[in-house]
């Protein structure tokens, strides 16, 4: 790792939140593990982490020691320090994956043109995009935009209790809500300190931008509540993203380089029909496109309740006991 420079304030390791729910499988199958493996991890309250943990230990003790001797810095996002960014997963690099997905089934060359006009678009799509953004006067991107204004809409429901206006220090009482599982949520409270840049939430520290709590207290103050907004979702630093340029290719006639000794003994590497989708039968199942990696394998083995066997069903022609 020294060599490669990823250390220090260059590179700060954080495990997948996927991964160790996937290890935590092998060694401790079950279904409740894995469901509060992940609301363990994924929480920003620490009050939510201990009471995840407690469940754990009810269910295997074993499995409770086992998380704990993994770095809660490493792995939970309430003790996490704000680095993630809200990201518990690999999934912003695996995302590429749909970029070649389209091209598994091309020869190489094809492949290479492929991925290298398909990312040609992208750059200029994006770049395009936050160009236009900032010549109309925004400073967020279009999502950060609709999440914020979702956040003022919830904000203006709270009831704010200040304790100390001068120094910052409020207290925030959530108003009743319906969550997605159709349950209803009210009355929590939440003490939040505006010069300090915390809230008992833990949502500010996470996403580096102020929570619905942040946003009730600034409006009973009269303050500006976009100057808790980091620069991580600034519209300005977006765009220097997405400002390199791609250069046309010059025709091979004009290459200044050697192409490499008899390439021609190589041969030409057909591409590969089998793995073009197809259009589906009746009655059959659509053909997926997308690259599974290990994170899709399921850990889950039914059991037949005839034979008591693992793998088959009672719907299963491999059941001993079907027929009968």
């Amino acid at each position: 790792m020294e060599q490669s420079g990823f250390t220090g304030d260059m590179g700060l390791h954080r495990f997948c939140l996927l991964h160790v729910r996937r290890n935590l499988s092998s060694h401790f199958p079950g279904s409740h593990l894995k469901m509060l493996c992940w609301l363990a991890g994924n929480t920003s309250q620490l009050r939510k982490f201990e009471a995840a943990m407690n469940k754990i230990k009810e269910f295997n003790p074993d499995a409770e020691k086992w998380l704990r001797n993994i770095p809660l810095e490493m792995l939970t996002m309430s003790n996490d320090g704000g680095y993630r960014y809200g990201q518990a997963t690999t999934n912003m690099i695996e995302s590429f994956n749909g970029l070649l997905r389209s091209a598994c089934f091309l020869s190489v060359t094809s492949m290479i043109d492929y991925i290298y006009y398909r990312s040609l678009k992208l750059v200029v799509e994006r770049r395009t995009e936050k160009l236009n953004d900032l010549q109309n006067g925004h400073t967020c991107c279009k999502k950060s935009r609709e999440l914020f204004e979702k956040i003022l809409e919830k904000a203006s429901t709270h009831n704010v209790v200040p304790y100390n206006e001068q120094r910052g220090v409020f207290e925030v009482i959530t108003a009743c809500y319906r969550t997605t599982n159709g349950y209803w949520k009210c009355g929590n409270k939440h003490t939040l300190n505006l010069f300090h840049g915390f809230c008992s939430c833990g949502n500010w520290g996470r996403y580096h931008s102020p929570c619905t709590h942040i946003v009730a207290a600034c409006l009973v103050c009269n303050l500006d509540w976009k100057q808790y907004i980091e620069g991580y979702y600034n519209l300005t630093i977006l765009y220097e993203m997405w400002k390199y340029k791609f250069y046309p290719m010059a025709n091979q006639a004009y290459w200044t380089f050697p192409l490499a000794y008899n390439w021609e003994l190589y041969g030409t590497v057909n591409a590969d029909e089998n793995l073009r989708k197809r259009m589906k039968k009746r009655g059959q199942r659509d053909q997926s496109q997308r690259i599974r990696t290990e994170m899709d394998n399921s850990q889950m083995i039914k059991t037949c309740w005839r034979c008591d066997q693992k793998g088959p069903t009672r719907r299963s022609r491999r059941c001993p006991q079907h027929g009968k």
